[in-house]
């Protein structure tokens, strides 16, 4: 309850936390433990500095006193934010190939679970993202049901990939179809949307050089 934080505030947090692999019910609680810590530390090492430096390096020391805590309490959220970022892209880049894996999985006899559980054994080393959350399926199917675990797998990591994975997978789940040719065909769309995406990137990153060299240049 002494958390300042607000029930919406904690629930985007909780998102954020889950998609970077903390799936801790606790998660967002040590996330704020950490940030208090960190505030508390910078503000403890500044003050000892004001009272062993010279006063000449007072003004800036009370500079630090305020941003320090700031950038401390600001710093975590940020890093958790990359982490969440480039854990989805790792786990949307492995998409296809867990796709055609499982297409060879489910054209030789085998179920969706079995070749999930197989999939994520194989893909550890190369997609260790995709493989945990392959795996969190799998367990979560074991003690459920596939189409619940599917959801929850599209609601962990917000990506329009996932979630169009998830929607085959439990239709074909629940209606009983063979999804050998979907699974194909939804292979080379992921990888062209991922290509399109790539060099939608590209380009835009030449525009953004654009004003840092030119800011440089000018000297």
């Amino acid at each position: 309850q002494l958390l300042p934080e607000t029930a919406a505030r904690r629930e985007v947090q909780r998102k954020i936390l889950v998609g970077a692999g903390y799936t801790s019910r606790t998660a967002w609680i040590n996330l704020t433990a950490i940030r208090f810590t960190l505030a508390f530390l910078s503000v403890v090492l500044i003050g000892y500095f004001l009272i062993t430096l010279p006063s000449s390096a007072e003004p800036w020391l009370m500079a630090m006193l305020v941003i320090a805590p700031l950038l401390a309490w600001a710093l975590p959220p940020l890093v958790v934010s990359f982490k969440a970022s480039d854990r989805r892209m790792d786990i949307e880049r492995g998409l296809p190939d867990v796709l055609d894996m499982m297409n060879m999985g489910v054209s030789q006899g085998l179920t969706v679970p079995q070749s999930l559980k197989r999939i994520s054994r194989e893909i550890t080393n190369v997609h260790p993202a995709l493989a945990e959350e392959l795996t969190l399926v799998h367990h979560q199917a074991e003690v459920g049901n596939m189409p619940q675990a599917l959801r929850n797998f599209s609601q962990r990591i917000d990506s329009p990939e996932v979630s169009s994975f998830t929607s085959l997978l439990i239709q074909s789940e629940v209606t009983g179809t063979s999804i050998s040719r979907s699974l194909t065909e939804y292979s080379d769309g992921i990888r062209s949307s991922l290509k399109e995406r790539a060099d939608s990137r590209a380009n835009l990153a030449s525009f953004k050089l654009l004003f840092p060299v030119a800011l440089c240049l000018m000297p």
